[in-house]
């Protein structure tokens, strides 16, 4: 919970936040994804949102090591932002990651932008994806105004297309992500 007084134990004080997630930060811990606007300005205006390096240090911080079905969208976002890094680290390049989200809801977990291109990826935790599923793809693509790949990334295990966005094993979307850093 946050406060803006002091803090009981186990509260996060809204002040003391900012320092917190910069320390995580420099030591390693956690990484951030800048959101995604049309522009550099609107860019530093709205929330990133911070990923730990790994899993087990999130679960641990949590004290919850079960995959239930209210957690594994998360696990799953967090593990695929860990491989985003590492694809991009062991080719050492710089690939700039950002999440897209509007005051309606409408979310994409992770706009990659390889050399110069552009990918919507929405992870979803799931074998099962439908059209219920695009929604944020679609309100990036009215927002993005410009060529850009739409893929979502699942647990299943064929690739498929739903209404012209591409539906991906998530290691052939890394696979593919990788082909476009070379």
């Amino acid at each position: 919970m946050l406060r803006s007084s002091p803090a009981p134990d186990g509260e996060v004080d809204a002040h003391a936040l900012p320092g917190a997630l910069e320390i995580l930060e420099e030591t390693l811990l956690v990484h951030r994804a800048t959101a995604f606007a049309s522009s550099d300005r609107r860019r530093l205006l709205r929330h990133p949102r911070y990923f730990f390096f790994d899993n087990g240090v999130l679960n641990g911080l949590l004290g919850n090591f079960a995959v239930s079905p209210d957690r594994i969208g998360l696990l799953f976002e967090h593990f695929f932002f860990g491989q985003l890094r590492a694809l991009a680290a062991a080719r050492d390049v710089d690939v700039p990651v950002s999440s897209y989200r509007t005051e309606h809801g409408a979310e994409v977990d992770f706009i990659v932008e390889p050399q110069g291109k552009l990918w919507a990826i929405e992870c979803k935790a799931s074998r099962q994806v439908g059209p219920s599923d695009l929604r944020g793809l679609r309100s990036f693509a009215e927002t993005a105004k410009r060529r850009h790949r739409a893929v979502v990334a699942y647990l299943g295990d064929a690739p498929r297309a739903i209404d012209g966005v591409e539906v991906l094993p998530w290691q052939q979307v890394l696979a593919e992500l990788g082909a476009a850093l070379d």
